[in-house]
């Protein structure tokens, strides 16, 4: 029969493996907002390169607005990408110390 410690762990053991993966979902989706975010940038680029040769200052000076609102938006997205990989890090070092618990614990029974 099971220990109430030992259902404990592995419904932590559980919650902790379904949070890790929430994690990588998002940040599979940062990733993915930063490349879609480069690809605007570089369809601006080339809006700013034209606006440059027309000689629209307006335009010009909008475009480089909207590129430093792009650069601004890409730099908060990496530092919640590192916060998130942080974050798993600790995670998965939770779940090997709860697994390593639980396994000594097993040795320990089996051992008796």
């Amino acid at each position: 029969m099971l220990s109430n410690d030992k259902i404990a762990r592995e419904i932590k053991l559980t919650a902790l493996v379904d949070l890790i993966a929430l994690k990588k979902a998002k940040k599979v989706k940062l990733t993915k907002q930063i490349k879609e975010i480069e690809k605007y940038k570089a369809t601006l680029d080339d809006k700013l390169q034209i606006s440059q040769k027309e000689g629209t200052v307006r335009q010009y000076k909008q475009f480089l607005k909207l590129k430093q609102q792009l650069k601004v938006k890409v730099l908060k997205i990496q530092l919640d990408l590192e916060k998130l990989q942080k974050e798993e890090q600790k995670y998965n070092l939770q779940h090997n110390s709860i697994k390593e618990q639980i396994q000594q614990k097993e040795t320990k029974v089996t051992n008796l």
